[in-house]
């Protein structure tokens, strides 16, 4: 793998993940206890990049799909975004959010994958996601305002199942380019 690949999929990650997690913040859903810019403690690019970083190279790793379409990625993409601004804007039950950004990673595995193996891969990303972010509210780091659960949401492992398919894709894009 070569370390501009790399470096581009840490960086998309800094800044994709940032900014789609300052609109959690911007709308109250979410909070740091020390933020630094945009209401977003210093830390936050750094942690989205690291967690793109490791859901691509994984990904592209375990389940390289060779040949998958840019489409693939820019398609995972959009059901990624609009799980974040359905769960930022639509004053919902957590539980139904969690139903429709389950349905929105059903739609899109069916539409750009159709593995098993991605599934597999989606929940180790949910389960790791959100043990993260459970961990930085029991330090007190960061919060919801209004959790369900180990002090996340119930839509945040749905929210990772669509985290982990762009990300896969983001990373066999990035890694399987030969300049």
């Amino acid at each position: 793998m070569k370390i501009k690949s790399l470096f581009f999929l840490f960086l998309c990650g800094c800044i994709m993940g940032t900014l789609l997690d300052a609109l959690h913040v911007a709308v109250g859903i979410a909070y740091y206890t020390h933020p630094f810019f945009m209401g977003q403690a210093w830390w936050v690019p750094l942690i989205f990049g690291a967690a793109t970083l490791l859901i691509g190279v994984s990904h592209y790793k375990l389940h390289p799909m060779p040949g998958s379409p840019p489409t693939a990625f820019l398609g995972s993409f959009v059901f990624f975004v609009l799980s974040y601004l359905i769960t930022a804007t639509l004053p919902m039950l957590s539980q139904i959010n969690a139903f429709i950004l389950f349905i929105f990673y059903l739609i899109s595995w069916g539409l750009f994958d159709r593995t098993l193996v991605s599934i597999v891969l989606a929940l180790i990303t949910a389960i790791i996601g959100c043990t993260v972010e459970s961990s930085l509210g029991w330090i007190g780091q960061y919060h919801y305002t209004t959790p369900d659960f180990f002090g996340i949401p119930f839509w945040l492992p749905a929210l990772y199942l669509n985290a982990s398919a762009t990300g896969g894709f983001l990373g066999r894009l990035f890694l399987s380019r030969k300049s």
